[in-house]
């Protein structure tokens, strides 16, 4: 059973002004600017209390929390989350407008978040289980399921139906046993969005990451929900032993 909630999430899509053609053309510009002067950089490695978790490269993406512009618009809109922000990806595309970030419609972003009540706290299995049975609460067990083929079934027009800050569940899996993933879709400024949202057990902490993109038909969802694998897999990956 598909369901309705509402929930609150983290950075989902800004609306602004948009941008002419000629401004396009520049931004193009330097798009590939950036391209020609990208090196291969070191992973970024963040402390949590005793545990240490390193994120991963994304080809065609940047990590740039750390950017005052992009700090400065994601704070904003997480202020009220209780969590804090460890790590924001923008493609090739936003990071090249990235001064002007607040004022301009974007998607296609990863944000990694963890939870300030639990951040200095160690976990295991047992507490990662307990966190996902409280999980499937809010879901019927016919969305745990790791398929696509109700994908194509979708209809857009789910969407007039979804008031702000709701959201339509469209699955939720396991993409191994220390990880849950649910993907659903929202609408936001007029703007249909596919909301990936992770907890994953990794070195003793339980972190919080989410992948946004704009909806264009099922074929975006299978987009979405490859991208947010491979960064799953790429994330466990660099903090397995």
């Amino acid at each position: 059973m598909k369901q309705l909630l509402t929930i609150v999430f983290i950075g989902l899509v800004f609306g602004g002004c948009n941008s002419n053609d000629a401004e396009v053309e520049e931004l193009k510009k330097e798009v590939e600017q950036l391209k020609s002067k990208k090196n291969q950089i070191v992973d970024k490695t963040i402390k949590l209390g005793s545990s240490y978790i390193s994120l991963p490269m994304l080809d065609g993406m940047h990590e740039c929390y750390d950017d005052y512009n992009v700090k400065q618009t994601i704070n904003f809109i997480t202020a009220k989350n209780n969590c804090e922000i460890l790590a924001v990806y923008l493609n090739d595309f936003t990071y090249a407008r990235k001064e002007n970030l607040g004022y301009n419609e974007f998607d296609d972003y990863f944000t990694v978040w963890i939870m300030n009540n639990i951040k200095e706290l160690d976990a295991g299995k047992k507490e990662f289980l307990m966190l996902e049975k409280e999980n499937r609460k809010q879901f019927s067990d016919d969305d745990f399921i790791n398929d696509l083929k109700d994908y194509k079934n979708l209809k857009e027009d789910i969407f007039s139906n979804l008031k702000m800050g709701e959201i339509y569940v469209v699955d939720v899996y396991k993409f191994n046993e220390e990880s849950i993933t649910s993907i659903m879709l929202s609408s936001i400024n007029n703007r249909k969005i596919i909301i990936v949202i992770n907890i994953a057990l990794l070195n003793k902490r339980i972190l919080n990451y989410g992948y946004y993109y704009e909806f264009d038909g099922y074929k975006s969802i299978e987009k979405a929900k490859n991208k947010n694998d491979m960064f799953t897999k790429s994330l466990f990956e660099l903090n397995t032993n």
